[in-house]
């Protein structure tokens, strides 16, 4: 089965066609680009909006566990102060008494 092209023979019919095919798919591509740019926009804004969120909360996590460790070091501060002969070893090999 073979699609004939008979009425594509004269010069008129087509420039008839060719109207017809720019009538019909002008507007579709237009409308096509028109939406492919305003998706990608879109799709940016959404992506830098979260990588901002997730930004924050990792900020957050980070900043609570310097809090945390912050904390356990005045509480061990706290308690070698606490007492009083106790003697530490230095790391030089000479002892450090501690009040």
């Amino acid at each position: 089965m073979r699609i004939e092209l008979k009425f594509l023979s004269s010069k008129v019919a087509r420039r008839v066609f060719l109207t017809f095919l720019l009538c019909a798919l002008g507007p579709m591509a237009t409308l096509a680009l028109i939406t492919l740019s305003e998706v990608s926009h879109q799709l940016d804004r959404y992506n830098r909006e979260r990588l901002q969120h997730e930004a924050a909360v990792l900020s957050l996590s980070i900043y609570d566990r310097l809090v945390l460790a912050e904390t356990e070091l005045n509480l061990i501060a706290h308690h070698l102060s606490k007492t009083t002969t106790d003697k530490l070893p230095a790391p030089g090999g000479t002892l450090w008494i501690i009040r």
